[in-house]
């Protein structure tokens, strides 16, 4: 069952490495060991952070999803997270512990960068929670009758259905301008069988 599995994965190995690197980061900031920056000496940079936690978000995931569709890596670790073909909101977290941690790892930013823990708990956060509406399945969420906000979600789903496209969340345009975007358009489609029959050849 992949909802069995799904729901095993998350509870049994994503959850106690999300505690897990909570707790290091809290560790490092209990040790003084990053620079700490606090919203009273640094106002603007601080707001200015909390603003781009959505940026480093993006360019984070993008560039580790893309490494994790290397074949190697993709058959030790990110296959795990692909064998949910009809992805759920438990299918979000769950992956292999390797990815768990290199994708929750995005809050290990505000050790490296000037930061603070309540922004490096909202990044942590933003990550964990933020992949559930990318699996729910849902292309719209209804603000009342003739209006709706779009979501990522049926964009991540095209990603599960082709492997091979959609590595970002869209909030940035990597796939746009490396020519990975596939919205579910018959030109899309096009693009992409094109790119995989000419990596096809080179591969021949």
């Amino acid at each position: 069952s992949q909802l069995i599995d799904n729901m095993l994965r998350t509870l049994l190995s994503a959850m106690p490495l999300w505690t897990l690197i909570e707790y290091g980061i809290f560790a490092f900031y209990a040790r003084q060991l990053p620079t700490l920056v606090s919203l009273g000496d640094h106002p603007i940079y601080f707001v200015a952070l909390a603003l781009i936690v959505p940026v480093i978000h993006e360019t984070h995931f993008y560039l580790i999803h893309r490494a994790l569709h290397w074949r190697p890596l993709y058959r030790l670790f990110h296959s795990v997270h692909h064998n949910s073909v009809n992805p759920s909101p438990f299918s979000s977290l769950s992956m292999h512990p390797v990815e768990v941690f290199l994708y929750l790892g995005v809050a290990f930013w505000h050790v490296i960068i000037p930061s603070h823990p309540l922004l490096a708990l909202y990044q942590l956060h933003y990550a964990g929670f933020g992949a559930i509406p990318g699996h729910i399945g849902f292309d719209k969420i209804e603000l009342g009758e003739e209006s709706a906000l779009d979501t990522h979600s049926y964009i991540h789903y095209l990603h599960h259905k082709y492997f091979e496209v959609n590595y970002g969340d869209g909030l940035i345009p990597f796939d746009k301008w490396f020519g990975t975007w596939h919205d579910g358009t018959k030109e899309a489609d096009d693009r992409m069988n094109e790119r995989m029959t000419k990596r096809r050849k080179s591969a021949a």
